[in-house]
């Protein structure tokens, strides 16, 4: 059995005097914390402070750090000595953020987003999550899950949850239908840490009715030692979600490409959640 406990302790909301009037920013902030245990005998204690707000211009901007640390009992340290694997051997409450004792920056970065005729036109510099999949922290810390799915844990030769992007992304389109796209290099903050080098993505997101369905393909270098995982990785992954108004909701991913030159991964999952307006 599984307890998990979240507590928001607080959003403030600050106005910073500025020249004129209409160039004021305005700056939000939100302290989230969270313990738990599990019945492997994990115990796990995190935290997370986040600042956002509009700038001058229509800049915005959002900042993340975060804080989490797990204990283990008596059972076995089982993932030590393999490459990229969490060493206490569970990613238990390690669905979104990294837990190895240290305040981490996470996400850091600032957008701008532009509507000529309709359509659909932003960048994103700084530090952002790497856009594959269902990539935002929201999906995953936010909904309950206490693991992520296990084609996005670290050291599985899929995507991991904690990989993080220095550099910027581009999004074009309409409301309905939009693509993203990103140059940058790696800035892990996982156990499994890739290589440095030039990473590059595509995202296609459409939405229609009640479904949600996209496509990424992304490349880097591995997180591998270079003795056996030679050349670059990458995946191509589809994904679908369906939300109905009585609190609903239906999601899952498909992943297939290589972690290094001559092997292979695929892998997916489904999900179900259901959310009512009086679960808060």
């Amino acid at each position: 059995m599984v307890i998990l406990r979240r507590a928001l302790l607080g959003v403030v909301v600050m106005t910073v005097a500025a020249a004129s009037a209409h160039a004021q920013p305005t700056i939000a902030a939100e302290l989230d914390v969270t313990g738990g245990y599990s019945g492997e005998d994990i115990r796990a204690a995190a935290s997370q402070l986040r600042l956002s707000g509009e700038a001058p211009a229509g800049i915005q901007f959002f900042a993340e750090a975060a804080w989490g640390d797990r204990w283990a009992g008596d059972a076995p340290v089982i993932g030590e000595a393999i490459s990229g694997v969490d060493p206490i051997g569970s990613d238990v409450f390690g669905s979104t953020y990294p837990y190895n004792g240290r305040m981490q920056l996470m996400e850091i970065y600032a957008e701008r987003y532009f509507r000529p005729r309709g359509a659909l036109l932003g960048v994103r510099a700084g530090r952002f999550r790497m856009p594959f999949g269902i990539y935002s922290r929201s999906d995953y810390g936010y909904s309950g899950f206490l693991r992520p799915p296990l084609i996005r844990y670290d050291g599985y030769f899929g995507v991991s949850n904690n990989w993080l992007e220095d550099g910027a992304m581009f999004t074009a389109g309409v409301p309905q239908l939009f693509v993203e796209a990103s140059v940058s290099r790696p800035h892990d903050v996982g156990f499994a840490i890739r290589r440095q080098g030039v990473d590059t993505s595509v995202r296609a997101q459409g939405y229609r009715g009640q479904f949600v369905v996209g496509a990424s393909y992304a490349r880097s270098n591995p997180y591998l030692s270079p003795r056996f995982a030679v050349g670059r990785q990458a995946f191509s992954g589809v994904d679908v979600r369906w939300a109905h108004p009585a609190g609903l909701q239906a999601r899952g991913e498909l992943l297939k490409g290589h972690s290094y030159e001559g092997v292979s991964t695929t892998g997916w999952y489904v999900d179900g959640i259901v959310h009512r307006p009086g679960m808060g």
